[in-house]
C-alpha cells in the first residue's frame, strides 16, 4: 500500500494480483463496491496540486505508480524470480496487490492523505490481502488510520510498517500501533543505519541501505530508508506463510521474532527490536504441536522510583494444539515477584497478563525484567518460553535554570521523562523546542523572547505541563503552516498550560493535530491572530479550555457538546465543537486565526455579527446545516471558509477582504451548500470553489477582486445563477478575471451579469453550460459585440427577443448560446409575512433589497397577485435593516383581499360551526419587477387572517 505499482514492469507483471471475480465491463461483478478493480485500486483524490502528469483527482481502477516509491518497495518484496532479468524479490512467486494511496506533490515530495490511506487498508483487507506493507508514516496518531489498521488486524491480516528515517525515538504511525510490526533499518554490515528511527516501539529490523530494486518504466535503482526495510519483512512473512499456510498472522509474527538475529541487547533493544530478520531460519523452523511462547513484554520506561509499575505480558500458542493450565512467572533480576495462570490457550491465540512491581524498596538503576511461561508436557522448544527487557528505575529530578543549566533549552535537552524544569531566570532570549514526554516546565513569571526567529515555544510531546511564562515575539511572516506562534502545540497529547501570557506573535497559541489540551488562565494579547486551532478529526478539537482564558480583554469561549442554546454578544474568540442547535447573534470577533471556528456540528446559526482582521472570519469544518446571515466580514484573509461540509447556507452577508491575498468565500471539498444575496468584494479571490460540487451560488454581488471574481477549480455540477460580476479590473494579484474555471465540468452558469471586467471569463480543461436554453437565455456580457435583430431558437426569425443573435464564445468547448442584451439581475428580495388583523387595516410588506443592489425599483410594478391583483396604496423607500441599502415598504389595501377571504368562509359552513372568529390561510404572490432589467423577482408567501368577530 504505497504510491501505486508500475504493474507493466517486466520484473513485476507476472506477480501482479489478478481479481479473478472481476472483469473490465463497467460493472461491479464481484459486488465489492469497486468497478473493474481487476488489479487493485487507486484511492488518491487530493485537492493538493500534484506533480505534472500525476493522477491526483479521481479514484479509479488504475493503481499505476507515477512517483516510483511503491514500485521500488514492490520489487523488494516480490519481484519475479528466475526470469533472467533484473532482480528477484524476497518472495518471488507471491502476488502483489497494488493499492495506491500516495502521490507526488509539486515539490517532488511523496505525500499521503489519511482518508485515502485508511480506505486503502480496508480495501486490501476486504479483498484477500494476507500482508499489508506500509512504507510510509507520520508522527500523528490518527484514530482513522488506527481504526483501519485494527480492522485489518481483526480480519487476520499481518500489517508491516516503516519506523521512519529521522534518527529519533519519537513514535511514527502506523508503525507504532500494537497491531503493526514496526521495522527499523540495518546496514550491509548489520549495524544500525545513521537514519533509522528507534525506540521501545521497534519490533524488527531489516536491510535498508542502498537497496537495488525496480522503478517505473522498466528501470532499476538504489534507494535507502526504512521504506526499503519494510518490504523485506513483508517478503519474509510471505515466505513463512507460504511454507506454513496453517499459521495465523500472530504465529507468523512470532516466527519472525523468534528466528531473527539478535544484534543488540539480549532479547530486545531499542535499535533492532527483537532482531534483524533471518529468512532462512524463519522458513526452516518447523511448527510444533506443543509450543507456547512469551510474545511480548510491555512496560513504560523509565520507571519512577517508589511507584508500582504495571508490566503487560503477552503469551502466544505458537503450536498446533490447544493448551490448558499455563503457569507464568515474573522475575526482577532473577528473583520471582509475581505469578499468574492462564486456564486455556487455543492454537494461534494471544493472551495478555498483567504483573505488578512495587519499586518502593528499589535503588536508582537498571533492572532486568523477565516473563516466563513454564514448559508444558511434550514441549521440546523452550528457548522462547521467556522474554527479558531492561528498564531504568530513577528518581525524578528537578533541573534549575540558570544554576543547573544555563538556558531553558539546555535543561530540556538534559531532562528525561518525569523531570521538572524550574526556571528562575526573569528574561531569556531563545526559542524553545519541547520534544520529550512527561516533562514539567515551570517558570517564575519568566519572559521568553523569541526575537522573531521561529515559534517561541514549540511542543511536540505528550503528558507535559507548562506554567508561569510570558512567551513573546515569534516570527511573524506568513511563510509556514501551521503558522509561527508564541506557543505551537504540534501533534501532542495531554498538554496542560496555565498561568501563561502570549504576546506580539503571529499567532498567540496554535493547537495543531493535538488531543486533550488543557488551557487555564492564559492571556493572549497583541498578536496578529490570538488563537488558532486545526486538526484532521474530531479528537483534535475536543480540548479542555475554560473561560479563565482571555483574548485581549475578552473571554475566550471554547464550547463543546452544546445542545439547544443561544449565545449573544460574544467577544474575544469562539470555537464550537460537536454541538447541535446552537445560535450566535450580535457577536464581534476579531484578530484570531478563526473568528468563530465551527467544527463537527450541525444545525448552527450565526446572524447579525461582525468579524474583522482574522485569518478566517468564520471557519466551518466538517459541519452540516449551518446558516450564516446578515454578518459583516471585513479585512479577514478569508471571510468564510466552508470545508468538508454540506448543506451550509450563506445569505445576506457583507464580505470585504484583501485584494492581495485570500478569499472572500471559500468552499473546499463541500457540497449542497447555498450562497445567496451576499455582497462579496475586494479579495484576491472573491469566491473560490475547490473540489466542491452540487452547490448553488445565486444572486450575489461579486466585485472588485484582486485577481478573480469567482474561481472554480476541480468543482463540478454547481449552479451559478443570477449573480452580478462587476469591476474585476485590478492587476494587484492577477489580471482581473470575473470568472476563472479550471478542470471543472457540468456547472450551469446562467442569468449572471458580467459588467466592466478586464477579462470576463477564462476556462481551462473544462466543459460547462452557459445558458438556460431558449427563451430563458444565458448571461449578460458587457463586452458582447453582437446585436439583437432576430429571435427564435436558432435566432433566424424576424423580431427582437433580448437575446444576442450569435453566441458569446469563451473557448472552443464553452459558449453562451443565448447571451442577453440587457443586464439580468437575478435579485431575491426578503419578504416579511403578511398578517391581516382587521378589515379596515392595510397589509404592510417590507421588500428587502440585496446587499449589493444599486439599481432603482419601478414602484408601479410592486403588486400582490393570486387569486386577485392588488397594487400598493403607497411605497416608502428607506433602510429598514441598517445595511445602507435602500429597501421598500409597500402598503396594500385590505378591501380586495378581505372580500376574497369572506367569500372563502361563506363557501365553507364548517368554519362557522367551530370558530367564533376564523383563521384562514390563503396564498398570495408578492412580485417585484426591476425597472431597467429583463427579469423579475418574486416570492410566494402565506397570509394568515385573524378576525375577532364575523357577521351573524
Amino acid at each position: 500500500m504505497d504510491t501505486g505499482v508500475d504493474w507493466h514492469h517486466p520484473d513485476l507483471a507476472n506477480n501482479i494480483w489478478n481479481n479473478t471475480d472481476e472483469w473490465i465491463d463497467g460493472v461491479d461483478n464481484d459486488g465489492n463496491g469497486f468497478i473493474d478493480d481487476v488489479r487493485g485500486w487507486d484511492f488518491v483524490d487530493t485537492f493538493i496540486d500534484v506533480w505534472q502528469g500525476e493522477d491526483g483527482t479521481v479514484r479509479d481502477n488504475d493503481p499505476m505508480d507515477f512517483y516510483g516509491h511503491g514500485t521500488h518497495c514492490a520489487g523488494i518484496a516480490g519481484a519475479v524470480g528466475n526470469n533472467s532479468i533484473g532482480i528477484c524479490g524476497v518472495t518471488w512467486n507471491c502476488k502483489i496487490m497494488p493499492v495506491r494511496a500516495g502521490f507526488m506533490d509539486t515539490e517532488g515530495t511523496g505525500t499521503l492523505e489519511i482518508d485515502d490511506a485508511a480506505a486503502a487498508i480496508i480495501y486490501a483487507a476486504d479483498n484477500g490481502a494476507d500482508i499489508i506493507s506500509c512504507s510510509w508514516g507520520g508522527h500523528y496518531d490518527s484514530h482513522t488510520i488506527h481504526d483501519a489498521v485494527n480492522y485489518a488486524y481483526q480480519a487476520g491480516v499481518l500489517v508491516v510498517a516503516a519506523a521512519g528515517n529521522e534518527w529519533t525515538d519519537i513514535r511514527t504511525y502506523p508503525a507504532a500501533y500494537d497491531e503493526v510490526i514496526a521495522v527499523a533499518a540495518t546496514s550491509s554490515s548489520d549495524y544500525t543505519t545513521f537514519f533509522t528511527n528507534f525506540g521501545e516501539w521497534i519490533e524488527l529490523a531489516a536491510p535498508g541501505e542502498d537497496i537495488y530494486s525496480t522503478l517505473p518504466e522498466a528501470s532499476y535503482d538504489f534507494a535507502s530508508g526504512t521504506s526499503m526495510a519494510t518490504p523485506f519483512v513483508a517478503g519474509v512473512a510471505a515466505l513463512v506463510w507460504s511454507r506454513f499456510p496453517q499459521m495465523n498472522a500472530n504465529q507468523v509474527r512470532q516466527q519472525l521474532r523468534f528466528t531473527s538475529k539478535d544484534l543488540g541487547d539480549v532479547d530486545f533493544d531499542i535499535l533492532f527490536g527483537y532482531g534483524r530478520i533471518d529468512a532462512k531460519e524463519a522458513v526452516e523452523l518447523v511448527q510444533q504441536e506443543s509450543d507456547v511462547a512469551v510474545f511480548e513484554v510491555r512496560i513504560h520506561s523509565p520507571v519512577t522510583l517508589g511507584t508500582t509499575a504495571s508490566i503487560d505480558v503477552a503469551v502466544i500458542n505458537a503450536g498446533t494444539l490447544t493448551k490448558y493450565g499455563l503457569n507464568m512467572r515474573f522475575l526482577v533480576n532473577g528473583s520471582q515477584v509475581d505469578t499468574e495462570t492462564i486456564a486455556m490457550l487455543s492454537e494461534g491465540e494471544v493472551e495478555w497478563v498483567r504483573f505488578l512491581w512495587n519499586t518502593a524498596q528499589c535503588q536508582q538503576g537498571y533492572y532486568n525484567l523477565t516473563a516466563q511461561v513454564l514448559p508444558l508436557n511434550g514441549e521440546n522448544r523452550t528457548t522462547n518460553n521467556s522474554l527479558s527487557k531492561t528498564v531504568f528505575v530513577r528518581q525524578p529530578r528537578t533541573i534549575s535554570v540558570p544554576w543547573d543549566k544555563e538556558t531553558i533549552q539546555q535543561a530540556i535537552d538534559n531532562a528525561t521523562e518525569g523531570d521538572t524544569i524550574v526556571v528562575y531566570t526573569e528574561f531569556s532570549v531563545e526559542t524553545l523546542y519541547l520534544y520529550k514526554d512527561g516533562i514539567k516546565l515551570i517558570g517564575s513569571s519568566t519572559v521568553v523572547d523569541g526575537n522573531t526567529w521561529l515559534d517561541v515555544l514549540r511542543v511536540c510531546a505528550n503528558n507535559v505541563e507548562i506554567r508561569g511564562f510570558s512567551f513573546r515575539n515569534s516570527k511573524k511572516i506568513a511563510t509556514r503552516y501551521p503558522p509561527f506562534s508564541g506557543i505551537l502545540l504540534y501533534y501532542c497529547n495531554n498538554v496542560n498550560i496555565s498561568d501563561v501570557e502570549v504576546a506580539n506573535s503571529r499567532v498567540g497559541i496554535f493547537v495543531y493535530c493535538s488531543n486533550n489540551v488543557t488551557l487555564r488562565n492564559t492571556h493572549m494579547v497583541g498578536n496578529i491572530f490570538n488563537f488558532g486551532i486545526d486538526g484532521i478529526e474530531l479528537s483534535n478539537f475536543m480540548h479542555d479550555i475554560d473561560e479563565s482564558n482571555m483574548i485581549e480583554e475578552e473571554t475566550f469561549h471554547y464550547l463543546k457538546n452544546k445542545r439547544n442554546v443561544t449565545f449573544s454578544s460574544m467577544r474575544g474568540c469562539v470555537v464550537l465543537v460537536n454541538s447541535t442547535n446552537v445560535t450566535f447573534g450580535n457577536c464581534e470577533l476579531t484578530e484570531n486565526y478563526g473568528g468563530i471556528t465551527c467544527a463537527y456540528s450541525t444545525n448552527i446559526e450565526v446572524f447579525n455579527s461582525h468579524f474583522s482582521k482574522n485569518q478566517i472570519g468564520i471557519w466551518i469544518r466538517s459541519c452540516s446545516l449551518v446558516t450564516v446571515q446578515y454578518a459583516e466580514l471585513l479585512e479577514n484573509n478569508v471571510g468564510i471558509h466552508v470545508e468538508n461540509s454540506s448543506s451550509i447556507t450563506l445569505k445576506n452577508n457583507i464580505v470585504s477582504g484583501k485584494v492581495i491575498s485570500g478569499a472572500g468565500i471559500w468552499f473546499q471539498t463541500s457540497s449542497q451548500c447555498k450562497a445567496e444575496s451576499n455582497s462579496i468584494r475586494s479579495s484576491r479571490f472573491d469566491f473560490y470553489l475547490l473540489y466542491s460540487s452540487e452547490n448553488n451560488i445565486t444572486c450575489n454581488g461579486i466585485s472588485e477582486s484582486g485577481s478573480n471574481g469567482l474561481c472554480l477549480q476541480n468543482s463540478d455540477n454547481n449552479v451559478i445563477c443570477g449573480n452580478q460580476f462587476f469591476n474585476h479590473t485590478s492587476s494587484v494579484a492577477g489580471q482581473g478575471v470575473a470568472l476563472n474555471i479550471s478542470k471543472s465540468f457540468g456547472n450551469r452558469i446562467y442569468h449572471n451579469s458580467f459588467i466592466d471586467n478586464t477579462q470576463t471569463a477564462v476556462s481551462f480543461d473544462s466543459v460547462n453550460v452557459f445558458d438556460d436554453g431558449y427563451p430563458a437565455g444565458g448571461n449578460y456580457w458587457s463586452d458582447y459585440a453582437g446585436e439583437d435583430v432576430y429571435c427564435g431558437v436558432f435566432q433566424n426569425e424576424t423580431g427582437r427577443d433580448g437575446i444576442g443573435d450569435v453566441p458569446y464564445v469563451i473557448d472552443a468547448s464553452n459558449m453562451d448560446h443565448y447571451p442577453l442584451i440587457y443586464p439580468c439581475f437575478g435579485v431575491k428580495f426578503e419578504l416579511e409575512k403578511l398578517n391581516i388583523v382587521e378589515r379596515t387595516q392595510r397589509i404592510q410588506c417590507v421588500i428587502e433589497s440585496p446587499l449589493f443592489y444599486m439599481f432603482s425599483i419601478n414602484s408601479s410594478q410592486v403588486f400582490i397577485d393570486q387569486p386577485i391583483q392588488v397594487f400598493p396604496e403607497s411605497l416608502v423607500f428607506g433602510d429598514y435593516n441598517n445595511n445602507t441599502v435602500p429597501d421598500v415598504l409597500a402598503c396594500f389595501p385590505m378591501v380586495g383581499i378581505a372580500d376574497f377571504a369572506m367569500t372563502q368562509i361563506e363557501d365553507n359552513a364548517e368554519c362557522f360551526r367551530f370558530f367564533r372568529g376564523f383563521a384562514l390561510r390563503i396564498t398570495v404572490m408578492v412580485c417585484v419587477v426591476l425597472g431597467n432589467s429583463a427579469s423579475q423577482a418574486e416570492e410566494e408567501i402565506t397570509v394568515v387572517s385573524d378576525v375577532s368577530s364575523v357577521p351573524n
